[in-house]
C-alpha cells in the first residue's frame, strides 16, 4: 500500500469510466466587455498542466508536480482530477493531512471517481486503518471494475486479515485485467503459500523469475517454499542467486542461515548470520538464532555470548533468556542454569520451556522435590506440553511411583502419537512392574516410529532376552551396533544378552568392548561382575563391584551382589554390612531382608533372621518363596519345627521346584517322625539337585519298609 501505481493519462482522467472534469455553473457574466489586450493572450491549457504533473509524479518529482496540479487548481479550484493527484502528490512529501483535504474535496466534487478512494485508502494505511483501507478500496473497485491495482491492494489486506482465499480471488481478477505483473504474481505466490499449496505457490514465483529474472526478493520467497516443499537444495540454491544479486539482501542470509541450521550444518549457519549481523547489528534474532547454532555446535560460552547481547537489545524476552540458560547447563554449570531459568520465568511466569528444563536441573541437583514441583507448573502452564507429561511421568519412574509414571507417559502419548521417548520410557515403567507383554508392545510401537533409533531397538533387545527369546534380542543388539559402532551401550546391550543365554565369555568380551569406549560406566562393571561372579570368576566379580562402588557409593545393586560374594565365602560380617547398606537405600525392597535375614541365620543370630525373613516376606516383592524356606530353616533352628514345616508349605507352594524347601521339609518331617513323608520330601530334593544325608535316607528307607 505504499507505491504509487501509474496507469495512463486518459485512465487517471476518466476516474468513474467518464470524464473526470465536471459541468458547473456558468460564471456570472463580466461587469464590462474583456479588453482586447487580454482577449488575445493564449487561453491557459489545463490538459498540458495535468500532463507536466503526472510526469513529475511519475518520476517521483513531488514539488514539479505540485505545482503543476496547483496551476490547474488556482484557474479551477474545484477541477476534482487535479485536486485527487495533488493529493497523492502531497501523499508522496508525506504531507497526510494535506492530501486528504484535497482527496476528500475530489471525492465531494465527483463522488462516482475511483481513483480518489484508492489514494484515501492509501492516506488511511499511512496511519494504520486497516477498516477504512479496506472501504475505501471497495469503493473504488465498486467505481471501476478494471481497477487492477486496487484488486491488488485489497489482497493484501486480506492477506494480513489472514483471509487468503478472498485475497486470491482479488488477485485473480488482477492478473486477469493485467497478466504478466510481477507484483500481482508476486502477492499471488504469497497467498498460495498461506493455504499451503506450495506447488501454485512456487509455479507463481517462477513465472515473476521469467519475467524480472533479477527480483531477488522473488528468489528468497520461492526458496523459503522449496524449504517447506523438502528440496533443502533448492533453496539454497534460490538464496544464492538472491544474494549473487544484492550482496546485501538481508533477509537472503537469514533464510539461507534456517536452511543450513534444518540439515543440521551449523558451521554454515552461523557463517550466514553472521553477514545478517554485520548489516543489520541492532536484530536481538539475529543473535538469538546464531546463539543457537553455537549451541548446537557445542561453543557454549560464544552461545552465552550472544545471548547476553540480543538481552541487551531486548530485555527480559523469557526465550533469549532460557537460550543462555540452556547453554549454562550445557557447560555443566546447573546453579547458574537456574539462576537464568528463574529470570525467564519471571519475565514470564507461564514460560513452560524454562519450568521443563529447570526441573532437569534441579534433578541432576539432587532436588527433587523442587525438580517435581516445576513438572507441575509446566504443566499447568501448557497442558497440550507432550514433553512436559513425559519428563513428569520418567520423575516419577526413576522415583518407583509406577501408576503416576504411567499416567503422565500415557497422557504425552495421547497429545503426541509419536513421541517415541514416551513409549521407550512407558515401556521400562511396564518393565518394572513386571508387565513384559505391554512393554514389549511399547517397544514395537518405538521401533517402529523410528526404526533407526538406536534407544528403542536397545530397550528392546533387554525386554526380549529377559522373556526368553534370545535371538530377536541379539538380532536388535546386532542393528543397534550397525547403526551406532561406537555406542558403549550397544555392546553392553548385547553382553546382557549373552549373558542371558549362559554365554558368559562372550559377555564379557561385549562388556571389555563396552568400558573401552565409556571407562566409567558404573552399570558395565556391574554387569560383568555378575558375569564374572556367574563363570566362578568371583576375584574379577568383586574387582568390578568395587569399582561400581567407587563410581557411584550408593549403587545398591552393587552392594547386593558383592554382598553375595562375602556371603559365598563366608565373610558374614562383610556381607552383613553390604546388605545392611542395601536396606538402608532401599527399606521397601524385600532382597537385602531376605539376604541379610539369611546371614542372620549362617551367624546363629535367629531372632534377627526372623525379624529379616518376616519383613522380606510381608514386602512379597523379591523370591519370597525363599524368604519363607529360610525362615523355616532358621525355626527349625530354634526348635519349632511346626512352624518350621508351615513355612516350607507356603514356600513350595509359591515354588514347587524349590529343592531346598523339599530337603529342610523332609529333615523337619523325619524328626517329628513321619518316615514316609521325610522320604518322598528328600527323593523329590535329591530329584532337584539337592543332596540329603545318605545315613538319613537309609534310615528312612528302612523306617518305610517295615511300615513305620
Amino acid at each position: 500500500m505504499t507505491r504509487i501505481w501509474r496507469v495512463s493519462l486518459a485512465a487517471m482522467l476518466a476516474l468513474s469510466g467518464t470524464a473526470c472534469t465536471q459541468s458547473k455553473p456558468a460564471r456570472p457574466a463580466a461587469a464590462s466587455p474583456v479588453p482586447p489586450a487580454a482577449a488575445s493572450q493564449p487561453a491557459f491549457d489545463a490538459e498540458a498542466a495535468l500532463q507536466r504533473g503526472l510526469a513529475a509524479l511519475t518520476n517521483n518529482q513531488i514539488e514539479p508536480a505540485i505545482a503543476a496540479f496547483s496551476s490547474v487548481l488556482a484557474h479551477d479550484p474545484d477541477h476534482a482530477a487535479a485536486l485527487c493527484l495533488r493529493g497523492e502528490a502531497y501523499l508522496g512529501k508525506r504531507e497526510v493531512a494535506q492530501a486528504e483535504r484535497d482527496v476528500a474535496r475530489s471525492i465531494e466534487l465527483n463522488p462516482r471517481a475511483a481513483r480518489p478512494y484508492w489514494i484515501r485508502a492509501r492516506i488511511h494505511a499511512s496511519r494504520s486503518e486497516p477498516d477504512q483501507v479496506l472501504t475505501d478500496l471497495t469503493a473504488a473497485i465498486e467505481r471501476r471494475g478494471d481497477f487492477a491495482v486496487a484488486y491488488d491492494d485489497r489482497a493484501v489486506i486480506y492477506m494480513n486479515r489472514r483471509q487468503p482465499d478472498r485475497a486470491i480471488a482479488d488477485l485473480n481478477e488482477a492478473i486477469h485485467l493485467l497478466p504478466n505483473t510481477p507484483l500481482f504474481l508476486y502477492h499471488r505466490a504469497v497467498a498460495y503459500g498461506m493455504k499451503n499449496e506450495l506447488k501454485l505457490a512456487i509455479a507463481d514465483c517462477d513465472a515473476v523469475i521469467r519475467l524480472r529474472p533479477s527480483g531477488s526478493e522473488t528468489y528468497v520467497h520461492r526458496g523459503v517454499l522449496r524449504r517447506q516443499v523438502g528440496d533443502p537444495d533448492g533453496a539454497l540454491n534460490d538464496f544464492a542467486r538472491a544474494i549473487a544479486a544484492n550482496r546485501d539482501f538481508v533477509q537472503a542470509y537469514h533464510e539461507r542461515a534456517l536452511t543450513y541450521a534444518d540439515r543440521r550444518e551449523f558451521a554454515r549457519a552461523i557463517v550466514d548470520m553472521t553477514e545478517v549481523i554485520a548489516r543489520r547489528p541492532e536484530l536481538p534474532e539475529a543473535y538469538y538464532l546464531r546463539g543457537g547454532y553455537y549451541l548446537e555446535d557445542k561453543e557454549y560460552d560464544k552461545c552465552i555470548e550472544d545471548a547476553t547481547t540480543a538481552d541487551r537489545l531486548q530485555p527480559n524476552n523469557p526465550e533469549i533468556l532460557h537460550r543462555r540458560a540452556v547453554a549454562y547447563a550445557k557447560k555443566g554449570d546447573d546453579p547458574r542454569a537456574i539462576e537464568e531459568y528463574s529470570k525467564a520465568l519471571k519475565a514470564n511466569p507461564r514460560f513452560m520451556p524454562s519450568y521443563r528444563d529447570r526441573a532437569n536441573a534441579y534433578y541432576r541437583l539432587g532436588q527433587l522435590d523442587k525438580s517435581l514441583a516445576d513438572l507441575n507448573s509446566a504443566i499447568e502452564s501448557d497442558r497440550s506440553a507432550a514433553m512436559c507429561y513425559y519428563n513428569r511421568g520418567s520423575h516419577y519412574l526413576r522415583a518407583g511411583e509406577h501408576d503416576k509414571a504411567l499416567a503422565d507417559l500415557g497422557v504425552a502419548i495421547q497429545l503426541d502419537p509419536n513421541c517415541v521417548v514416551a513409549y521407550i520410557n512407558r515401556s521400562l515403567t511396564y518393565k518394572a512392574c513386571g508387565q513384559m507383554d505391554r512393554a514389549l508392545a511399547d517397544l514395537d510401537k518405538a521401533v517402529t516410529l523410528a526404526p533407526n533409533g538406536v534407544d528403542g531397538l536397545l530397550e528392546r533387545a533387554a525386554i526380549l532376552a529377559a522373556v526368553g527369546q534370545p535371538e530377536k534380542a541379539l538380532a536388535d543388539a546386532d542393528r543397534a551396533l550397525t547403526l551406532a559402532p561406537e555406542d558403549f551401550r550397544a555392546y553392553l546391550a548385547r553382553g546382557v544378552v549373552y549373558a542371558c543365554q549362559h554365554r558368559q565369555a562372550l559377555a564379557i568380551a561385549d562388556f571389555d568392548a563396552s568400558l573401552k569406549r565409556k571407562p566409567d560406566h558404573e552399570e558395565t562393571y556391574l554387569q560383568r561382575g555378575t558375569a564374572y561372579r556367574l563363570a566362578g570368576n568371583e576375584a574379577e566379580a568383586m574387582r568390578d563391584f568395587d569399582k561400581a562402588l567407587e563410581l557411584n557409593p550408593k549403587s545398591s545393586n552393587a552392594l547386593i551382589n558383592r554382598g553375595k560374594i562375602y556371603a559365598k565365602a563366608n565373610q558374614v560380617d562383610k556381607a552383613s554390612e553390604d546388605f545392611s547398606r542395601y536396606i538402608a537405600m532401599k527399606p521397601k525392597d524385600a532382597v537385602g531382608y531376605l539376604y541379610r535375614g539369611t546371614i542372620y541365620g549362617q551367624k546363629g543370630e535367629l531372632d534377627k533372621a526372623l525379624v529379616d525373613l518376616s519383613v522380606a516376606i510381608e514386602l512379597n516383592n523379591g523370591d519370597t518363596a525363599e524368604a519363607y524356606c529360610n525362615r523355616g530353616y532358621a525355626y527349625a533352628l530354634k526348635g519349632d519345627t511346626e512352624k518350621a514345616i508351615q513355612d516350607y508349605d507356603a514356600s513350595l507352594k509359591l515354588n514347587p521346584q524349590q529343592g531346598a524347601a523339599y530337603l529342610n521339609r523332609g529333615i523337619a518331617l523325619a524328626a517329628l517322625g513321619r518316615a514316609a513323608a521325610a522320604l518322598a520330601d528328600l527323593t523329590r530334593a535329591q530329584l532337584l539337585g539337592r543332596k540329603p544325608d545318605p545315613a538319613l535316607l537309609g534310615k528312612l528307607r528302612a523306617a518305610t519298609s517295615q511300615g513305620e
